[in-house]
């Protein structure tokens, strides 16, 4: 009778084992905190324009991202409105997901004021311990760089052109000095 109590018993005891282990590995998780990256364009962003901002999380239990846009920045949308609830407060932006490694996109508009601009932002574990987001800080916003005439803004790079030019105006020139010539002898 013992025997079958105890046989009876077993996936029980197991499985409660299991479960103080899993417990056990999410706090341990938890306790080690959380670490988020962050990704901005590299080159400059054209003012008024819209971009994505990269973010990759691990994060052993529930955690927040509270980005700090930068004045004059408007956020627009996140990637997966799905799994990550958002809420704006002026310029900040939270985005809170479930426990795991995630990444997700959200994207902003830039003002129409030139300038470098920085973001700033920290990934809240469960026990709401803050974690500086790595990664890229700063972005630049600049109207875009025309190539010059020669296909590049180098200014050694147009000197064969800037030659071609003055030749062909000497040749024209001097052409017509030739026929204002011709013509005073002819009278």
């Amino acid at each position: 009778m013992k025997k079958a109590v105890f046989s009876k018993m077993l996936p029980v005891v197991a499985v409660l084992v299991l479960a103080a282990l899993a417990a056990t590995a999410l706090v341990a998780a938890a306790d080690n905190g959380c670490t988020a990256t962050r990704t901005l364009p590299t080159n400059h962003v054209q003012p008024g324009s819209q971009f994505d901002v990269g973010i990759v999380v691990a994060c052993g239990a529930f955690g927040q991202v509270r980005e700090t846009l930068p004045v004059g920045f408007t956020y627009v949308s996140v990637s997966d409105p799905g799994n990550i609830g958002v809420e704006q407060i002026g310029t900040q932006v939270k985005f809170t997901f479930v426990p795991g490694t995630i990444s997700f996109t959200y994207r902003v508009q830039a003002p129409v004021a030139k300038g470098e601009y920085h973001f700033a932002g920290v990934v809240l574990d469960s026990d709401k311990n803050p974690f500086t987001v790595g990664g890229h800080t700063a972005v630049t916003v600049q109207d875009a760089v025309t190539p010059a005439v020669g296909g590049t803004a180098d200014p050694i790079s147009r000197l064969p052109i800037l030659a071609l030019w003055i030749a062909l105006g000497a040749a024209i020139a001097g052409g017509s000095l030739l026929v204002l010539r011709r013509r005073r002898a002819t009278r």
